[in-house]
């Protein structure tokens, strides 16, 4: 009977080696934990950063395709002089719908800050195939400026051009902000969707970041000429919409 009991007693705790092996497990299973936890953080941050980068250019996109159904403030004859033939037309058709987008949606805070202006270039044979009246051209796109164009100047004069001057990726985010906010989703801003965590402020100007923190990087350029800024792709080039790209991107995902 005193055998058995002292056998029983001398059970009752674990052994070293058993220890070792129960810390072993719960440190294998705790990285384990942690490794999926971390992951999943970040396939939910990717996932919204590309929902964010996603709803952005389709708005943006949008707006670029409204340019074809808006109405041009001259008659082809005012600009052109007596009967211009079709391409003479869609040529300058296609120079109204660059010049207003780019006084309307530049991620370069320059091409808002001075007066609206056209044309910035030379209408004129080779860069652009046809001969038009200047004078006649700048004061008819000057007398019909878009609710969109007002609505930059509203807000560049509300937060100061000067305060949109930064390191380029949060000056295109600050852009960016701006043409969502006097762009239209239905009914409502283009700017609706974005929770306050998407937002943050540098200089009193809200500019949006990515589910990591960082400001979005927001590009509009011309296919023929990448790495160009639009308006110098315009001054070298007859571009039309069709030549227009719409990039917005986090470094987090490059």
């Amino acid at each position: 009977m005193f055998a058995s009991n002292h056998r029983s007693l001398s059970r009752q705790g674990f052994t070293l080696v058993e220890l070792l092996l129960v810390i072993s497990i719960i440190a294998v299973l705790s990285t384990l934990t942690v490794g999926l936890l971390l992951s999943a953080r970040e396939d939910a941050a990717a996932a919204r950063t590309r929902a964010l980068m996603n709803r952005c250019e389709m708005i943006l996109r949008a707006r670029l395709e409204n340019y074809e159904e808006r109405n041009l403030p001259f008659r082809y004859e005012d600009i052109l002089g007596a009967n211009p033939t079709n391409a003479q037309k869609e040529a300058l058709r296609n120079n109204t719908f660059i010049e207003w987008l780019i006084v309307e949606m530049s991620c370069h805070v320059e091409d808002f800050d001075n007066s609206f202006a056209f044309p910035v270039k030379t209408l004129a044979p080779p860069i652009f195939p046809i001969a038009v009246d200047n004078l006649a051209y700048q004061t008819a796109m000057s007398s019909r400026l878009s609710a969109m164009h007002l609505g930059n100047q509203n807000y560049l004069t509300r937060y100061g051009a000067a305060n949109f001057h930064s390191d380029h990726d949060i000056e295109s985010s600050k852009l960016l902000y701006m043409i969502l906010y006097n762009s239209w989703d239905g009914d409502k801003r283009g700017t609706h969707f974005l929770q306050p965590a998407d937002i943050r402020v540098h200089d009193g100007v809200p500019y949006i970041v990515d589910a990591y923190g960082d400001p979005f990087e927001f590009e509009l350029y011309a296919d023929i000429a990448p790495g160009t800024e639009l308006r110098d792709a315009h001054l070298n080039n007859n571009l039309s919409l069709d030549n227009i790209v719409i990039s917005i991107s986090s470094a987090k995902l490059n």
